[in-house]
């Protein structure tokens, strides 16, 4: 059997590792001469306005393995549930990105170290945006920052700059600004494998509750693996982090279909931290914002065979939810924003 290696498991032994301290350079680009190297910068948030917003700066564009050119999607909620989406290709000349901190520029757009935070200017067709995240909370390096393949060689990593963020700035829809304000968030994956054939899917969301912030994963091993999960999840407030670990148990609930990415997902998730004092997060009304899906003849067109690359399908939603812990007497209510991202 292969061997995978959670963020918090060493190689060769799997011995138990502690979080590492986050530095500026784990925000920084991670490139590599892999052909399965995949990199990408995250950001979102939820205004006061009503709207919401997310940004992924891609190094690699690997929802299309026949164009892997540095890629941007923006997406864009309006306070009246309508979606807008828009993304963009570039040459590989185009983008640039510093080795020691986050300084990421594709084309004209930017995403750039302001004061304590980071300011992102992007401008995709009709959409426009023009926002600074501030942290409101500790960055989160789970374990080593890396799960880890084999011999240790190939990896994916995850490193989470701001759980939590206050955002300010301006959003422009089709020629129209509008001053937002409200609470963001910025993570950053990178790798040097296929991430079809490591791993079938990954869950992924994070949540406001209270003076709490959380962020989940569970990461689903290939067969070959063993079906090996990776469960990272963090609960922090504003001066230090709460809780930090991977033992937990999801439990997914009331399945819908979305005919788009052809993928069931689940509406309700509950999650049971063991091991310790007892942590529970259920989250539920669940809303689908977004969903995406690149077919099988799409795939076999450009000359891939979906057994490489996978059918990549991916699905987002809002949520509420309610957070128990032991050392507060009424549980907290909370917003929620989740995902499913499937390769087969």
């Amino acid at each position: 059997m292969r061997k995978l290696y959670t963020f918090w498991e060493s190689v060769p032994d799997f011995k138990r590792v502690p979080d590492e301290v986050y530095q500026p350079a784990d925000d920084a680009a991670h490139p590599s001469p892999a052909e399965g190297y995949f990199e990408w910068w995250y950001l979102d948030a939820s205004f006061d306005s009503g709207h919401t917003f997310s940004a992924s700066i891609q190094a690699r564009n690997f929802m299309n393995p026949g164009h892997p050119n540095p890629f941007i999607m923006l997406n864009v909620t309006t306070p009246e549930g309508k979606m807008i989406s828009r993304g963009e290709a570039y040459e590989f000349s185009d983008f640039k990105a510093a080795l020691d901190h986050c300084s990421v520029r594709m084309g004209k757009n930017r995403l750039e170290k302001e004061g304590k935070g980071l300011r992102l200017q992007v401008e995709i067709h009709d959409l426009k945006a023009d926002l600074v995240f501030t942290p409101n909370c500790p960055s989160w390096k789970p374990g080593c920052g890396k799960i880890r393949f084999d011999d240790g060689e190939k990896h994916f990593g995850w490193n989470v700059n701001m759980p939590g963020a206050e955002v300010r700035g301006t959003l422009g829809i089709k020629g129209s600004e509008t001053a937002v304000s409200g609470a963001g968030y910025h993570d950053h994956n990178f790798g040097n494998c296929n991430m079809a054939e490591f791993f079938p899917r990954w869950y992924w969301g994070r949540f406001s509750a209270g003076k709490y912030i959380g962020v989940f994963a569970d990461v689903y091993g290939d067969e070959g693996f063993g079906a090996k999960h990776s469960r990272p999840f963090l609960i922090a407030r504003s001066d230090e982090v709460v809780l930090s670990t991977e033992q937990v148990d999801f439990i997914p609930e009331y399945f819908k279909y979305d005919p788009r990415p052809k993928r069931d997902y689940p509406t309700v998730m509950t999650m049971k931290v063991y091991g310790g004092s007892p942590v529970t997060v259920r989250i539920f009304n669940s809303v689908l914002m977004e969903s995406r899906f690149v077919p099988a003849d799409t795939i076999e067109s450009l000359g891939y065979k979906t057994e490489q690359v996978g059918m990549p399908a991916y699905v987002r939603m809002n949520a509420e939810c309610v957070l128990e812990l032991p050392f507060e007497k009424e549980p907290i209510t909370g917003k929620v924003v989740h995902e499913l991202m499937v390769f087969r």
